[in-house]
């Protein structure tokens, strides 16, 4: 997929959301690392990550507070340009299939939010939704 989209090919700056154990955060550095000398993934989990890599900076933080994860993103930015967001992001599974869902589609919601703050600034969506 990274290699078909070419989504890391120009990118300097990834961020990482739901970074977990840190599959999609190495898979971001070694393809930023063919044509960028200096990349940089900063890798966002609530959970603490044994995640130590060259050029990753690793944030634990809870999604949902979107003041404290917008906040630490920009001060690591230093003002660079977020090139891409990525989500792995998964709500823990009760098995009932409804709050399972209602779990799921807020953290999209999430994930839609914070990109949008931390790469253009925007903190009100025109439709409202988010």
């Amino acid at each position: 997929m990274t290699f078909r989209f070419r989504m890391f090919q120009t990118a300097r700056v990834v961020v990482d959301l739901g970074a977990g154990q840190g599959g999609w955060t190495q898979v971001a550095i070694e393809r930023m690392k063919q044509h960028t000398p200096s990349p940089h993934v900063i890798a966002i989990d609530y959970r603490e990550s044994n995640l130590k890599m060259d050029f990753v900076t690793t944030i634990v933080a809870d999604i949902f507070n979107q003041d404290q994860v917008v906040t630490s993103i920009e001060h690591l930015l230093n003002g660079e340009q977020v090139d891409v967001v990525l989500s792995d992001l998964a709500p823990n599974v009760s098995g009932d299939r409804f709050r399972d869902h209602t779990s799921q589609m807020v953290l999209a919601l999430v994930f839609i939010r914070v990109p949008r703050i931390v790469v253009t600034g925007e903190t009100e969506s025109r439709t409202g939704c988010c």
